[in-house]
């Protein structure tokens, strides 16, 4: 495999991937085929317009030339702007802005200059912020406005006024339901706020779902919930601002609201933050005029299944070896498998692959080798094929095995290599294509994808709910480079692929996933 042509092909495969997101998940309220994100668009379209004619003009430095604009122009702001949101839900406000200053450089759309300016406004104390936000709201794009005054509401801790410009808003933009879901645990109104939760959870990803999930779990009364956060995923919280919201869980618990009182009037007197002190003592003084009334039994249970979900997400250790037994395994057998070939004289080399069993019909037909439908997906042709399959069979063996067993991992594998070598040999064989060598774990890998996409479509036919964005985007991404693979590699074939894929889905049928013991897991961070 040509190292250019690879690196070309994947940094095109990306772009196209996030063209097609972008198109799908556009608001719809906005003109264009991609409203905002026109910009973002035409950045991509960029790279698979240089990539193309780089692989006409200068096949030999496509990947160089592609590089040159994919890497500053579209992973270094992606890259900037991930840290950015890390760093504002940690509390590092200033380093927030600042990347996000970076990311609206390097790409700068009315979205990342907006995220820049509105982290900057907030970077300070309130009376800054305040004055901050004030300003913006003049001069931004009409909108954003909403977006801005919201936060400025946030600000002034106005959650009567969040909720107004909120509810004003368009149901399907989802902008502004971190804050939503904040004001309503704030005017103490905890039905309404899980519901709020629920309904948006899909759209609710990275920070800004983890930082809604605090905020649900702490007003919703369900400290246990809110530590496992804070000790795990939320652990860069600066220590009163965890002491804040575990106290707010404690206090709302209806059982040790002592400990939460005790927390919140230490913050209340002793809090470095006016902010805090301020919040501290405004909660206290609702809970002692108006302590919380007993929830209706759904909402009781919804918070149970968030809390519970929260717990076992936060509880995952490092899987030990062997719960990858079958991934690794797997992977070793071919990393030797791809030392014979150089032995035998090299990974592409026709006569060493087709001895060390490459699918090759006339021995199979000829002299009865149909044991050539398993060895050759253990054969590979060049090291960046190797490479690359390894790479996602390390990937997807992380993300299945642990939930569908070493056996049954192992099983759906081969049973991909098996079919998807005998669909290529029966095409040869009826003339559909021409005969020629086939080698590569592809087949096996795509029959691991199939089963993780019907794992996907079971989900959301049993919860009725959205797609899993991040799943799905997982998927796209594998499924890229492998088509990726499809056209770099001489011996490796779609037919291949697609069958392959078509046997992991009915494969995870035949052979069901083990028996679970427990449920499927499904603003600015400073108080």
């Amino acid at each position: 495999m040509d190292l250019q042509l690879f690196l070309a092909l994947n940094a095109m495969t990306v772009s196209a991937l996030v063209i097609a997101v972008i198109f799908i998940y556009r608001p719809r309220d906005q003109p264009g085929w991609f409203g905002s994100n026109l910009p973002w668009v035409a950045v991509n379209a960029a790279v698979l317009i240089s990539g193309a004619l780089a692989l006409m003009l200068a096949p030999g430095l496509a990947g160089t030339l592609v590089a040159l604009i994919f890497l500053p122009f579209v992973a270094a702001p992606v890259l900037l702007f991930s840290q950015s949101q890390r760093m504002a839900l940690t509390g590092r406000l200033p380093l927030a802005a600042r990347l996000a200053r970076g990311a609206a450089i390097l790409h700068p759309t009315t979205t990342n200059k907006m995220h820049a300016d509105l982290t900057t406004a907030i970077s300070g104390d309130d009376d800054a912020n305040a004055k901050a936000l004030s300003a913006l709201a003049t001069t931004a794009p009409r909108e954003y406005r909403p977006l801005v005054l919201a936060q400025l509401a946030v600000t002034r801790r106005d959650w009567s006024e969040v909720l107004a410009i909120a509810g004003a808003r368009d149901p399907s933009d989802t902008s502004m339901k971190a804050m939503e879901i904040r004001a309503l645990g704030e005017t103490g109104r905890i039905e309404p706020m899980v519901q709020s939760y629920i309904a948006g959870r899909s759209a609710l990803v990275g920070p800004q779902g983890l930082m809604s999930k605090l905020i649900v779990l702490a007003f919703g009364g369900r400290p246990d919930g809110v530590a496992a956060l804070l000790n795990k995923k939320l652990a860069g919280m600066d220590a009163e601002t965890k002491s804040y919201w575990t106290g707010l869980g404690y206090l709302n618990s209806g059982t040790d609201t002592a400990s939460g009182e005790r927390a919140l009037a230490k913050l209340a007197a002793e809090a470095k933050r006016e902010r805090t002190r301020e919040m501290s003592r405004q909660h206290l003084n609702a809970f002692a005029a108006s302590p919380p009334q007993p929830l209706p039994a759904p909402t009781r249970s919804s918070l149970d299944l968030i809390e519970h979900q929260t717990l076992v997400e936060t509880s995952e250790r490092p899987l030990p070896v062997l719960a990858l037994a079958t991934t690794l395994g797997l992977i070793a057998v071919n990393v030797a498998a791809f030392l014979a070939e150089i032995y035998m004289g090299g990974s592409e080399d026709s006569e060493a692959l087709i001895g060390l069993g490459a699918l090759w019909p006339p021995e199979v037909f000829e002299n009865g080798e149909w044991w050539r439908l398993l060895t050759a997906s253990f054969l590979h042709f060049g090291p960046v094929h190797l490479a690359s399959n390894m790479f996602v069979l390390w990937v997807l063996g992380r993300l299945l095995e642990p939930m569908l067993g070493s056996l049954r991992t192992l099983a759906i594998y081969i049973l991909g290599a098996l079919v998807s070598s005998a669909f290529v040999l029966w095409l040869m064989k009826a003339g559909i294509t021409e005969y020629g060598l086939l080698v590569g774990a592809s087949g096996a890998i795509f029959a691991l994808l199939g089963a993780e996409a019907m794992i996907v479509l079971q989900s959301w036919w049993r919860d009725s709910e959205h797609f899993d964005r991040r799943k799905l985007s997982t998927l796209a991404v594998m499924l890229g480079l492998q088509i990726v693979i499809d056209l770099s590699v001489p011996n490796v074939s779609f037919a291949a692929h697609a069958s392959g894929f078509f046997a992991g889905m009915v494969g995870l049928l035949l052979v069901p996933r083990r028996r679970q013991t427990t449920a499927p897991a499904n603003s600015n961070s400073g108080v």
